[in-house]
């Protein structure tokens, strides 16, 4: 199983912002903000919608467009256990 979480695609540039804002929203994400079903594991599913929505928040109050885009190969789940 192999998943990937891209700050973009194309031709978009990643807005930075005292740093990244993709790497921000991971952050927060891992730290658990994208724990959605509260059970202290960060499934990659839950990572990849709070960075997105995280991430296009942001950028839409500068009028950027960037919008994380995510890739799966193969079967199964990876998950993350909530500090």
């Amino acid at each position: 199983m192999r998943e990937f979480l891209l700050a973009g695609t194309g031709e978009e540039k990643a807005l930075w912002m005292n740093g990244g804002i993709f790497t921000q929203a991971v952050i927060e994400g891992l730290k658990g903000k994208a724990d959605w079903a509260g059970d202290g594991l960060i499934e990659f599913d839950e990572l990849s919608l709070q960075v997105r929505n995280a991430v296009r928040s942001k950028a839409d109050e500068t009028g950027v467009d960037q919008v994380p885009a995510e890739f799966h190969v193969g079967d199964g789940r990876f998950v993350f256990v909530k500090p």
